[in-house]
């Protein structure tokens, strides 16, 4: 039982055993630690025993015999099972939802809350890529010379945000995807620019091409082709006529959407009731 034998240590008589376990070992130091066990539905049976008998009687026996308590600690469990279920559920039916998902009732039972992670924001995820970023640019730089870590700057802001990140289907995989970015985009920068500093890093949305008086470095971001509402507006003049009302409106509506102005990232382009005599 390797999970099992990690935690509490082997038993008595195998090589090491006098080491401990890694659970035991830390609760022998500090009973009123805090404990984080990511992704507890991976966990093979014996380590969901070890927590059944340590959150009901409030104490754990390692592999030798030695008692340890656990009265005083928090423990905290992740998981991933149940993340599709809406965050507005009242808890008992979240729980009941997580048990029919496959985690062991036993220990639902057993845990006093239930924390629900509500997706983050498109902003969040922006301010994610923007921390690694700096980590990233602060790591790389330094193996070539002085350490910095420019300002980073979306232009315009959540249309250059959309079309970086949500390529990367965060919402699904979670911030290795923003992670993996930042560290791709800073090897690129500093390879184009041969390590050399600069103080800002302004990202921008391919389909708009590169904005006006940008200082620093700049780099295109997605990979659509460049939206141009002044050719839009010039091709539907040219193929629609006596329709200026309608043709005002799209570009309104298009002009909002590319500056960010809408209600939600999810919606499309735009969504227009066309209405009268054919023709």
């Amino acid at each position: 039982d390797t999970g099992k034998d990690a935690l509490l240590g082997l038993p008595a008589g195998y090589l090491e055993s006098e080491k401990g376990g890694l659970l035991t070992n830390a609760l022998g130091k500090n009973p009123r630690g805090i404990f984080l066990f990511d992704e507890m539905e991976k966990a093979d049976a014996g380590v969901y025993d070890i927590f059944l008998n340590c959150l009901d009687r409030g104490w754990i026996n390692d592999s030798c015999g030695r008692r340890f308590d656990c009265s005083k600690a928090v423990f905290i469990f992740t998981t991933n099972v149940g993340s599709d279920i809406s965050p507005d559920l009242p808890e008992a039916q979240v729980r009941n939802k997580m048990v029919r998902a496959g985690f062991r009732p036993e220990l639902m039972g057993r845990v006093n809350r239930l924390v629900q992670f509500k997706p983050f924001s498109l902003e969040i995820a922006g301010l994610i890529v923007e921390d690694n970023l700096k980590t990233e640019f602060y790591k790389q730089s330094s193996k070539v010379g002085p350490t910095f870590a420019p300002k980073i700057v979306w232009e315009p802001k959540r249309i250059a945000m959309r079309a970086a990140l949500e390529p990367l289907g965060y919402l699904q995989y979670g911030t290795r995807v923003l992670q993996r970015f930042a560290k791709d985009t800073v090897k690129d920068v500093l390879a184009a620019n041969k390590g050399e500093q600069f103080e800002s890093l302004t990202l921008y949305p391919t389909r708009h091409g590169k904005p006006a008086n940008v200082t620093g470095v700049s780099l295109a971001v997605g990979k659509a082709q460049v939206f141009d509402l002044k050719q839009l507006n010039h091709d539907l003049h040219e193929q629609l006529k006596g329709q200026e009302q309608a043709i005002e409106t799209v570009l309104d509506q298009m002009e909002m959407r590319d500056m960010g102005m809408i209600a939600k990232d999810t919606q499309p382009e735009g969504t227009f009731l066309l209405t009268g005599p054919s023709g």
